[in-house]
């Protein structure tokens, strides 16, 4: 440098440390840090693609039944008491969303 100018010298020093954690902690960090190391995983990303897969394909069964249905009242196809069962179970098992709590969530904004 020119005249006058000092020198700027920056030393770091090494400060020895030790962090402790229980088991179960220690256990929940690793599975985090593997969630953020891994960038062609991602958890809540995966379980949204699921849950739009499902529901897509739930769409399409749906169609078909209700094709089938349609078929069978117009008289283009026979009933047949196995496949009517069948929807019946599969109409069973659905959730029933006509729950007011869960009404209510759904038009919060």
């Amino acid at each position: 440098g020119g005249e006058g100018c000092t020198a700027v010298r920056k030393t770091f020093a090494h400060v020895p440390s030790l962090i402790g954690a229980m088991e179960a902690e220690e256990v929940g960090v690793e599975h985090l840090l593997r969630d953020i190391n891994d960038p062609t995983v991602s958890t809540v990303a995966n379980l949204v693609k699921a849950k739009l897969s499902g529901l897509s394909t739930l769409t399409e069964k749906l169609v078909e039944m209700k094709d089938y249905l349609t078929a069978v009242s117009e008289g283009r196809m026979k009933a047949n008491s196995d496949i009517i069962a069948n929807m019946q179970a599969i109409v069973n098992l659905l959730p029933n969303l006509n729950v007011e709590e869960l009404v209510r969530s759904m038009l919060v904004k």
